[in-house]
């Protein structure tokens, strides 16, 4: 009978010792054939059922994960009133405006009126008058006088600007820069 040599044992005859050091019964080599066979079916058996067990427990449906509660909304901050202090500021309405002629009929007399609607008095103000022929072109400039240069709010004032007298003339435009 042929010697069989497997992985890790040997065929020994009846008396010979195993590897372990106990006599082992005499087997022939294909009943050792067969048991190799035999084993090599049950590990790969084994082997099919671990990937199988393990696809399966992939497959399962799991309960989603709770989400964490949403942070709760940030508190108000407490608006705090705080008095602002008002800016005094002039605003000048220049109003009422008339002409005249001299008594020696070389110049004519612009007047009007200067009121402060705004909430501040004025400090300084500088004005001028323009003379605008038919075309709307300016022919003539005189600088204005005002009665005060200070103008206290919701309160009014005069002013006077003298320009020479052209028959060219149709209009005045009167500007007023206040500070």
């Amino acid at each position: 009978m042929p010697r069989v040599q497997g992985a890790g044992y040997r065929v020994r005859g009846a008396a010979e010792p195993t590897r372990f050091g106990a006599a082992a019964p005499s087997r022939s080599a294909d009943a050792v054939a067969s048991i190799h066979r035999s084993m090599h079916r049950l590990c790969v058996s084994i082997l099919a059922l671990l990937l199988a067990a393990q696809v399966l427990v992939g497959c399962v449906a799991r309960e989603p994960a709770e989400l964490p509660a949403p942070p709760p909304p940030p508190t108000p901050q407490v608006l705090l009133e705080e008095n602002m202090p008002v800016v005094e500021k002039p605003q000048v309405r220049i109003t009422d405006i008339k002409d005249a002629l001299t008594d020696d009929k070389t110049e004519f007399i612009v007047t009007g009126l200067l009121t402060n609607d705004g909430n501040g008095p004025t400090t300084s103000i500088v004005l001028q008058v323009e003379g605008h022929d038919m075309d709307e072109k300016v022919i003539e400039t005189a600088d204005g006088i005002v009665s005060t240069q200070v103008i206290q709010a919701h309160e009014t004032a005069t002013f006077t600007s003298r320009l020479k007298r052209r028959s060219d003339v149709v209009s005045y435009h009167v500007e007023a820069a206040i500070k």
